[in-house]
């Protein structure tokens, strides 16, 4: 690719990899890495965390007197303050000492920390029946009755015992590494002696989709008949893979059984034997009278129709798609703090968008991106507060200080919830495992939030100065403009030479050279061969990392190939749910293939974690148009904007200008800066506002039209412009000269329906038989996108 090398540019970076450098011991860091957090009681150290439950905070921990791992579930911060319910967390631990049995998770002690009441309970290596589900989808049937006996043998010995579950679902069965099958967390357990008489704390306890219809009712009476209704729901679903009762909201779930009969597994699928959904049925019976009365019951009646279910059970079916699980553990990764040179702060920028990127990939985590997250750079305030702000379980926070040769970085993971230190640690390396610290980091949060390892696994570039260059790109590459994606192409060249294997370097290298390509910089044929090279070789180092695929999905579009575009935006979006880069091309591709509704709920998505994404501002606020919401368009381009992005805002206002007389009547207050970058779209807006002022007969419109009409450009770059030139001339009454950028937008490749079918300027046009020539063209198009993307 001929990008001219700046070796003047880089020289103090590459000075620093010069041999015969002496070593440079780094600063001490008073306090950088905090010291290990008190125990619990003294006792206890927190070591992971398990979730949240319906009381309070779940850790694992160690028991450094008996030297083995428990859990450990505190009280929350808001439940402290109630005696009456300080009270029923005393009540818990007394009940489930009651149960003594294999199929049901031991509780061994209560205690209190700093005035917090707490219990240890049996630690279970393994994983929850939701985790399974999640990972294999339904169930065999053999696999389902294996699993339902145990359970309501366990069910069977609590309900002896006296203790009432009341929050039976698959989250609370866990399957042990040597093949137990245990019941836990009788965090809402009840006796029904103590609790006749109305006697109630006056909380709605239970999971919405497998309460059964008198906890939803709130009733005085809840017997061990709502564990056997609960029972009969999850088994439903393990052998569907579906939940009985579905709706909109818990509300909606919740009120549905009230209304309904219960669902036939069987017909749902065929697969499962009609006895075993008649079992499932009578378990989830409307009225507690007609369940079955014990869950030993409930055994029976499987083991009596075992033969019979055995014979028309498939040894192996299929897995079904499912969603992730509701209980995902979100967490902020808090900007890292640059101890080194202001000019530094780019790589403590950088590392925290590794961070992110790297946690994104993991199953079961939510991660705010880096949008949401970048507003509390300068922030000194507790990051407690902050992560309640942001509404994450967790955060991250750190520090880093670099010299030429060595880093280090200083990292802990807190629970919002209680202030809990789980895990910190401080890496002192050499300066070329900035990277691989990341990735080391990221591993050491997902273990301590017990969840499956990284998807992710590379092996970061051993050259300091390709992992220098590396983070300088990435943050040219967000200015998005010609003169910062060319710089920013310079440094991931210089970076692929130093690393040519590295996947991150290459996906960073084909993207800025896509939207070179797409402006037409530094010579189109050769950025398209470089663009289409290095994203199929990033594309074969890393085939299932979201970054890669939206990288080659971006070539892609550029190359006039939608459909395999977005089956790569399909699948990032599958690897990283939460990614904004992933959202945003999900959106836009539903965009323009005809789905401007589905589009606004994803690009909203998109912009909720990410707001100063540009193209998803732009979409959303295009989409929003083409269904004719005006006001609300008028609303968003009048709302506060970072100051970055108020040039792409001003060009698309003078765009929707020609859509609408009530965002024409507000162009007037699209005013340019006096002294402006020429490399940002305010050279675009002061083009868009002379061909405006000038009319159909302008000369500023035919130098246009000329521009347009030249050879030489990308085919995306091309197709837009014709779809400007098309409305411009429409708007100006040229229809002839309208309906010949059209066609020359169609050739160019043209995938967007939703903008032929309803971008009102276009309306004289649709009667031409020429245009819907055109329009089955773009629709067939438009079909086999959607089909790529699932729709």
């Amino acid at each position: 690719m001929a990008l001219k090398k700046e070796e003047d540019d880089l020289a103090a970076t590459i000075a620093m990899a010069m041999p015969g450098q002496a070593e440079r011991a780094l600063p001490s860091d008073p306090g950088a890495t905090p010291p290990p957090p008190p125990l619990v009681a003294g006792r206890y150290r927190i070591v992971g965390l398990l979730g949240r439950g319906g009381m309070g905070s779940v850790y694992r921990a160690h028991d450094t007197e008996l030297d083995e791992n428990v859990v450990l579930k505190m009280l929350s911060d808001e439940l402290v303050g109630s005696p009456t319910l300080i009270e029923r967390f005393r009540r818990e631990v007394k009940l489930a000492r009651r149960v003594t049995h294999e199929n049901v998770a031991r509780v061994f002690d209560i205690g209190e920390h700093e005035g917090v009441p707490f219990l240890t309970m049996e630690f279970i290596e393994g994983e929850s029946l939701a985790d399974l589900l999640v990972r294999t989808g339904r169930l065999p049937v053999a696999k389902t009755l294996e699993l339902a006996r145990a359970v309501c043998t366990g069910l069977a010995a609590a309900h002896r015992a006296g203790v009432i579950h009341r929050d039976l679902k698959p989250d609370n069965i866990m399957l042990s590494r040597e093949g137990r099958v245990l019941i836990t967390d009788f965090g809402i357990a009840r006796d029904p002696v103590a609790s006749r008489g109305g006697a109630t704390l006056g909380i709605v306890v239970g999971t919405p989709a497998y309460m059964a219809p008198e906890q939803v009712e709130a009733r005085a009476e809840i017997d061990a008949r709502a564990d056997i209704y609960a029972l009969g729901a999850m088994l439903f679903e393990l052998v569907t893979g579906e939940v009985p009762w579905q709706g909109s909201s818990p509300m909606a779930v919740a009120a549905a059984r009230l209304y309904a009969p219960p669902p036939s597994a069987s017909a749902l699928h065929r697969e499962v034997p009609a006895q075993l959904s008649a079992v499932i049925e009578r378990c989830m019976a409307r009225e507690p009278a007609a369940r079955y009365a014990s869950a030993d019951e409930v055994r029976d009646a499987l083991a009596g129709a075992s033969p019979t279910l055995m014979e028309g059970a498939s040894p192996s079916l299929p897995p079904i798609a499912r969603a992730p699980a509701a209980q995902s553990k979100t967490v902020a990764v808090l900007p890292f703090r640059n101890l080194g040179p202001k000019d530094e702060d780019y790589v403590a920028e950088g590392l925290t968008e590794d961070l992110i990127d790297t946690l994104s990939m993991t199953a079961g985590l939510r991660v705010r991106p880096r949008g949401a997250v970048i507003g509390y750079a300068a922030e000194s305030r507790d990051p407690r507060e902050i992560g309640r702000e942001l509404g994450v379980e967790v955060v991250v926070e750190g520090s880093l200080r670099r010299t030429p040769n060595l880093v280090r970085l200083s990292a802990r993971l807190i629970s919002v919830e209680d202030g809990f230190q789980i895990w910190a640690q401080r890496f002192d390396r050499p300066a070329a495992d900035l990277l691989v610290v990341s990735d080391e980091t990221a591993r050491a949060v997902v273990e301590a939030l017990t969840l499956h390892n990284v998807g992710r696994q590379r092996v970061a570039p051993a050259d300091p100065v390709a992992v220098d260059l590396y983070l300088k790109a990435r943050a040219l590459l967000r200015k998005l403009w010609p003169g910062y994606v060319l710089e920013a192409a310079k440094l991931f060249r210089k970076a692929h030479e130093l690393a040519p294997g590295d996947a991150r370097i290459l996906a960073g290298y084909a993207r800025a050279c896509s939207r070179l390509w797409f402006f037409g910089a530094g010579g189109i044929e050769q950025v398209a061969s470089e663009a289409r090279s290095v994203s199929e070789r990033a594309l074969a180092a890393a085939p299932d990392d979201a970054e890669v695929l939206l990288s080659r999905a971006a070539v892609l579009l550029m190359d006039s190939e939608p459909r395999a575009a977005a089956e790569l935006a399909e699948r990032a979006l599958r690897l990283a749910p939460e990614s904004p880069d992933a959202l945003e091309l999900y959106g836009r591709l539903l965009l323009e293939a005809g789905q401007p509704e589905r589009a606004i709920g994803v690009l909203e998505r998109a912009r909720a974690l990410e707001p100063s994404l540009p193209s998803a501002n732009d979409d959303f606020v295009r989409a929003l148009a083409l269904i004719g919401q005006y006001q609300r368009v008028l609303e968003e381009l009048d709302a506060p904007i970072a100051t970055e992005l108020a040039h792409s805002r001003a060009v698309l206002r003078l765009r929707l200008a020609l859509w609408s007389p009530l965002i024409a009547a507000s162009a007037a207050s699209v005013r340019i800066p006096d002294e402006y970058d020429p490399q940002s779209a305010w050279q675009v807006v002061r083009s868009i506002q002379t061909l405006l002022a000038g009319g159909a007969d302008s000369p500023a419109l035919t130098a246009f039209r000329r521009f347009v009409e030249s050879p030489g450009k990308n085919a995306r770059f091309e197709t837009m412009m014709n779809q400007l030139a098309a409305e411009m001339l429409a708007h100006f009454g040229d229809i002839d000269g309208a309906r010949g950028h059209l066609d020359r937008a169609v050739a160019a490749g043209l995938i967007d329906l939703a903008w032929l079918d309803l971008c009102p300027v276009l309306a004289p046009l649709r009667d031409d038989p020429r245009f819907l020539d055109a329009r089955a063209i773009v629709a067939e198009r438009a079909k086999q996108v959607l089909d790529a993307l699932g729709v």
